[in-house]
């Protein structure tokens, strides 16, 4: 993402995601994989998309859970890629989502 120009934040796990965001880290996407330590990505979907002005929610993930697709779906995330993934076309629905929200706000 950064080779695509966007300015980027790496963490761990979504615990360490929603510190971060909470300690005023204003992001206007957040990719996430569905399994990580300590907190899951089904979780920090959630709760990120339960705020106020939620980021756009992106699910990277190697794993095809159905039913938490479905249910994040339904919910706002973006869009789900599956691994392998083709870099360019997630920097492309990463650009659309950055230009949404900053459209919209």
């Amino acid at each position: 993402m950064r080779r695509a120009g966007f300015r980027c934040k790496s963490v761990e796990n979504g615990r360490a995601a929603l510190d971060l965001i909470d300690g005023g880290f204003d992001c206007d996407v957040v990719i996430t994989d569905l399994r990580m330590p300590v907190m899951d990505g089904y979780d920090l979907c959630m709760d990120l998309l339960n705020r106020p002005e939620p980021p756009a929610m992106i699910v990277l993930t190697g794993v095809l859970e159905a039913a938490a697709q479905a249910d994040l779906e339904q919910r706002g995330v973006v869009r789900f890629f599956f691994k392998p993934v083709s870099y360019r076309e997630v920097a492309s629905v990463v650009a659309e989502a950055v230009a949404a929200r900053q459209a919209s706000g």
